[in-house]
């Protein structure tokens, strides 16, 4: 099975789930699913690994519920007769702490990572796949980002909700 992206599950809270749309930098790249952040002008970016893996600098924002320039007119350039005055912005849904996401994992050579009932409870880092998706990260537990909640074994993948401690004020 294919890696799972990130995605919002439910709301703990039986809340309606929307997504904020935000403007973010218009040199970014990232996909569907990226875990983002906003830099010190507001725009919305991409987390790297690094934010994650030697410290918990980095905050996030939410999830990224749509690739970077996949809405029309995102791509249109200048020119004589058009003049493209879009703002660049994605939806993305918040990583408050009664939101649960859904993804699956990855631990080194194991790739899905099968979910198993004593996951349930433990706590893991994230990282960016070579596709540029964003997984669980079995390998690392040193720095603590996601907090496993749930499982499904029939998809492979784990609902997980971020720790308060790495999310955006």
């Amino acid at each position: 099975m294919p890696a799972q992206y990130f995605r919002p599950s439910h709301d703990l809270n039986a809340a309606p789930m929307s997504p904020i749309w935000r403007p973010y930098l218009s040199t970014e790249t990232y996909k569907r699913g990226a875990l983002v952040q906003t830099n010190a002008d507001g725009l919305v970016i991409e987390c790297t690994d690094a934010d994650f893996i030697s410290s918990v600098t980095g905050k996030v924002l939410g999830i990224a519920n749509e690739a970077v320039n996949s809405r029309p007119g995102d791509l249109v350039a200048n020119g004589a007769v058009i003049i493209n005055t879009i703002q660049h912005m994605v939806p993305v849904f918040l990583a408050s702490a009664g939101t649960l996401f859904i993804g699956s994992g990855v631990n080194g050579a194991t790739d899905p990572v099968v979910p198993l009932a004593t996951h349930v409870g433990e706590e893991y880092n994230v990282i960016r796949d070579a596709n540029g998706i964003w997984r669980i990260d079995f390998a690392e537990t040193a720095e603590k980002i996601v907090h496993i909640e749930k499982i499904d074994t029939d998809i492979n993948c784990f609902f997980f909700r971020f720790i308060p401690a790495v999310v955006e004020a």
